[in-house]
């Protein structure tokens, strides 16, 4: 699998994956934003000329923006992918193939930590920040859970939804401590409508990292 991005850590320093969830085939889910709204994402359209904001568009975008910070402070990282595609920058093709490329990178690598970045839908009204570990996580994720969710919820200032266990594929096939962040939900405009702002995306990548 190729991984385009990969930097080695500083001596000592620990190798963090970074996965940003979805995206090729798979948008994840997506938000309605007023038309002509500026994202600086890649512009979505629906066919009847509605504005759109794609989940795996916000979670590449932070994705890049929590490495870029990572690798500035002298950690390791390594991205699961770098593009618009499946995991290990390869086209998609199935839910299964995807996430597994995403672990296997990550467990091949030895990394140190796992961190996967979502965005949320529900309904409109839904709200909120919410962060998950694998339901018999060790102490190392729930930690690196309760950390990461509350420098979330303090710089997003949204509703906090609590930290959350699940059998996520990400959560339970990784060797490392290991969680997945939804930021907010894509699903209630008012939220898309942040997420649509970079200066918010870079607030979240600052929070995770």
């Amino acid at each position: 699998l190729a991984v385009a991005t990969a930097v080695a850590p500083a001596t000592g320093a620990p190798l963090i994956a970074i996965d940003p969830g979805h995206g090729g085939g798979d948008s994840g889910a997506t938000g309605t934003l007023p038309p002509g709204t500026a994202t600086g994402l890649t512009p979505r359209i629906d066919a009847d000329g509605q504005t759109r904001i794609y989940e795996k568009d916000v979670n590449l975008d932070v994705a890049q923006r929590v490495n870029a910070a990572l690798t500035a402070r002298g950690y390791g990282t390594l991205m699961t992918r770098t593009q618009d595609l499946a995991g290990g920058d390869v086209p998609y093709t199935t839910t299964g193939a995807d996430l597994s490329a995403r672990t296997d990178l990550a467990n091949n690598a030895k990394a140190d930590l796992f961190v996967s970045i979502h965005s949320n839908a529900l309904s409109e009204t839904s709200s909120g920040t919410e962060t998950y570990h694998f339901y018999y996580a060790g102490a190392g994720s729930q930690a690196l859970a309760a950390l990461i969710h509350e420098r979330v919820v303090a710089s997003l200032g949204l509703p906090d939804r609590g930290i959350k266990t699940a059998g996520f594929y990400v959560l339970k096939n990784t060797t490392m401590p290991a969680v997945l962040v939804e930021g907010a939900f894509l699903s209630n405009p008012t939220e898309a409508l942040r997420l649509a702002d970079p200066n918010v995306r870079q607030v979240l990548a600052d929070a995770i990292t």
